[in-house]
C-alpha cells in the first residue's frame, strides 16, 4: 500500500508535536552547546523539561549528545545531519512565521470580531 502525504504529515506531527522540540532544534541551528547553554536560551522551559526534549531528540536521531570524561561532567549537544536537514527546512518557516504572524493575527481579530456579533 502506498504511503500519501497525509501519512507522512501525521508522522512528523508525532516526532515534533512537543512544543518545545522545535525551539531546542533552532537552539543548537549555530553549533554544539551545552546543557545551561540551551537552557539559558529557552528560559522559559523547565530543566525536567528540556531533559525530556533533548532525550526525545536524541532517540529520533536529531541531535548528538557527547559526555566527556571530566570533573565536574561536561555533557554537549549537537545537531546530527538528520537534525541538521530538518532545521534547514525549519528556517525558511521561522522568516515566513516574522514576515505574516502579524497577519495571522489581524486575521484572529477579525474573525473573533464577527464571531461576537
Amino acid at each position: 500500500m502506498e504511503k500519501t502525504d497525509d501519512y507522512y504529515l501525521r508522522a512528523v506531527v508525532a516526532i515534533l508535536s512537543s512544543k518545545w522540540t522545535l525551539p531546542v532544534l533552532y537552539g543548537l541551528r549555530d553549533g554544539t552547546k551545552r546543557y545551561h547553554e540551551l537552557n539559558r536560551a529557552i528560559p522559559d522551559m523547565t530543566q525536567k523539561v528540556l531533559t525530556d526534549m533533548l532525550h526525545k531528540l536524541e532517540r529520533h536521531g536529531f541531535i548528538e549528545r557527547v559526555a566527556h570524561p571530566t570533573v565536574p561532567p561536561k555533557v554537549e549537544y549537537s545537531l546530527t545531519d538528520l537534525g541538521g536537514s530538518f532545521v534547514g527546512a525549519l528556517v525558511p518557516v521561522v522568516d515566513w512565521t516574522k514576515n505574516h504572524l502579524h497577519e495571522v493575527h489581524t486575521a484572529q481579530e477579525i474573525y473573533d470580531l464577527d464571531e461576537s456579533s
